[in-house]
C-alpha cells in the first residue's frame, strides 16, 4: 500500500512539475544577426553581376577568342623580340583594370614556353629568354603593386635561375611588403 501511495505521489509531483514548466514564460528570442557585408557569404560574393560575369562565365561566352588567342601560333608571335613580349605585358594594368584576355594570353605564353615537347627546341629556349626577361623588366619598371605581382607569378613559373640574383635585388627595393616577400619566395624558388 505504501508503494502505490508513492507512486501516486511521484505521479502528482510530476504533473505540477510538467504544469509548471507549461506556464513558464518562454525565453526571449534572440535577434539574429544580418552582416552588412553583402559578400560574406559564399554565394552573393560569388555571383555575377550585369556588366561583370564569373571568370566561368567569361571564359565560356569567350571559348573560340580563347582558344584562338592561346594557340601555338599565336602565342609565338608574342615571343618574337623583346619588343613583341613587353607590348603584351603592357596591357597587364593594376587590379581589376586588365583585359582578362590579356591576363589569359600572358599566362598561357609562360605555359608555351614551359610546355616540355617546346623545351627540346633551342628557338624555344630563346623564347623563354625573351619572355622572362620581358617579366622581369615589366616587374622592375613598374611602380604598380599588381602588374608587379602578375609578373613575378609568371616568373615563378618560368624564369632561369641565373634571373633569381635580379629578381631578389628587386624584392630587396620593393616598396611593398608583400612584393618584397613573393619576390623572395621566387628568387628562391628560381635558384632550385
Amino acid at each position: 500500500m505504501i508503494s502505490c501511495n508513492v507512486y501516486r505521489l511521484m505521479s502528482f509531483g510530476l504533473a505540477a512539475a510538467l504544469a509548471l514548466a507549461a506556464t513558464a514564460a518562454e525565453p526571449a528570442k534572440e535577434k539574429k544577426y544580418v552582416d552588412p557585408n553583402e559578400y560574406a557569404s559564399y554565394g552573393p560574393g560569388t555571383a555575377s553581376k550585369a556588366g561583370d560575369p564569373s571568370v566561368a562565365e567569361w571564359q565560356k561566352a569567350n571559348e573560340a577568342a580563347i582558344k584562338a588567342a592561346t594557340a601555338p601560333e599565336a602565342l609565338k608571335a608574342h615571343l618574337q623580340d623583346a619588343a613583341a613580349a613587353k607590348a603584351l605585358l603592357a596591357k597587364v594594368k593594376g587590379a581589376y583594370a586588365s583585359d582578362p584576355m590579356a591576363l589569359t594570353v600572358a599566362a598561357a605564353v609562360s605555359q608555351h614556353v614551359m610546355c616540355p615537347c617546346a623545351q627540346k627546341c633551342q628557338k624555344n629556349a630563346a623564347c623563354r629568354a625573351i619572355w622572362s626577361a620581358a617579366l622581369l623588366d615589366t616587374a622592375t619598371k613598374s611602380s604598380d603593386v599588381y602588374v608587379q605581382m602578375f609578373c613575378l607569378e609568371q616568373l615563378r613559373w618560368c624564369g632561369l635561375a641565373k634571373q633569381a640574383a635580379a629578381v631578389r635585388t628587386f624584392g630587396e627595393v620593393a616598396s611593398d611588403k608583400a612584393v618584397k616577400d613573393f619576390a623572395a619566395w621566387v628568387a628562391r624558388e628560381l635558384e632550385k
